[in-house]
């Protein structure tokens, strides 16, 4: 639902607008759960059922449900046959919506209900597993990055091998001895470490005499990027390190859209809109946040004690909203270190 919902209020945007007609096209089980929802004439087609899959704790897609959403492939395509489409407007989970819209010659948009922020950081992320640069002789001195899942390889030339990451600054030295002193970030280490060793995050596998060892730093800064982001490769998600076959036709059915719509608004990411629009050749639409798009007369099942606390407030945006989704996996030292900083900036929030 957390992307059926931003998409079902960018329908109200669509359909609030002269001339246009807008249909949603879903599972028939999520279309008996939206149809009271609605406030504005959008036509509504089911897509036959879906399996309900329980969903692994490690957020992938399994194999079972990439089997369950391609099983909707020649639905989608029978339903375009049927109707007139000038336009598809397709989640990124939907990963052969933009080959089915080639197919007929419609125009496909993709829709992203998260932020630009995110999707440039997916797209210079693919870009580095992409596009490796061989190990060089100052490979230490120059911050590389080893990519290969067991830290080694059969060849100095193996394109799998390594890819450049910009070195840190030696500021950053002082920063690490710093915190090193402090038991509580030592603490917050210890608990991811741990995490990382029962996730089993990489394997160990015996060194041969042939194998050539790929010296690395833990922490790298993605090139290119408005400001300064730290990754290391653990905190990596899977999609990314060892995609599956359904993330990589989900990327390639990205790279078929005529443009992408995106849940968010200039005042809260600037810098990565303009990003954005610079690599994927301007053709990105901001229309959030699609929650405005409610119906004033939508009823919320809120708490008199929470609608009166907020109605205390004397001035707009004066509360923070902090929404960690149905699916955010947090160990409780990310919690604690967010709720630390909440308490410093001295912004009330829910």
């Amino acid at each position: 639902m957390g992307h059926l919902i931003p998409m079902l209020h960018l329908a109200r945007l669509f359909a609030g607008r002269r001339g246009v007609r807008a249909t949603v096209v879903a599972p028939s089980t999520a279309i008996s759960l939206i149809h009271p929802t609605l406030h504005h004439p959008i036509q509504l087609l089911p897509l036959g059922e879906l399996a309900l899959i329980t969903h692994p704790q490690n957020n992938a897609i399994t194999p079972e449900m990439a089997a369950e959403i391609d099983r909707l492939e020649v639905p989608f395509l029978q339903l375009l046959r049927d109707h007139s489409t000038d336009c598809i407007v397709a989640d990124l989970f939907y990963p052969w919506a933009s080959s089915v819209a080639e197919e007929l010659g419609i125009p496909s948009v993709l829709f992203s209900g998260s932020s630009c922020f995110s999707s440039v950081i997916l797209k210079t992320l693919g870009q580095l597993v992409a596009h490796p640069i061989r190990h060089t002789r100052n490979a230490r001195r120059d911050g590389i990055l080893g990519s290969a899942p067991e830290f080694s390889a059969n060849s100095p030339r193996s394109p799998e091998l390594t890819q450049v990451a910009t070195p840190l600054r030696a500021g950053h030295t002082d920063e690490r001895n710093n915190a090193n002193k402090d038991p509580n970030w030592r603490n917050a280490m210890a608990i991811e470490f741990d995490a990382l060793l029962r996730n089993g995050t990489w394997n160990l596998v015996p060194r041969t005499p042939s194998m050539n060892v790929v010296g690395s730093k833990w922490p790298f800064l993605l090139p290119g990027l408005p400001d300064e982001i730290h990754l290391a490769r653990p905190q990596l998600p899977d999609f990314v390190t060892h995609p599956s076959d359904f993330a990589k036709r989900a990327l390639a059915n990205g790279e078929k859209r005529y443009g992408m719509i995106v849940n968010t608004f200039d005042d809260l990411e600037r810098d990565y809109i303009a990003h954005a629009k610079k690599s994927d050749g301007g053709r990105i639409w901001c229309v959030g946040p699609l929650s405005l798009s409610q119906p004033k007369e939508a009823t919320f099942n809120f708490s008199d004690e929470l609608m009166q606390w907020l109605d205390s407030k004397k001035h707009t945006n004066s509360v923070l909203y902090l929404c960690f989704g149905s699916l955010g996996l947090l160990v409780a030292a990310q919690l604690r270190e967010i709720a630390l900083g909440l308490q410093a900036s001295g912004v009330e929030f829910i």
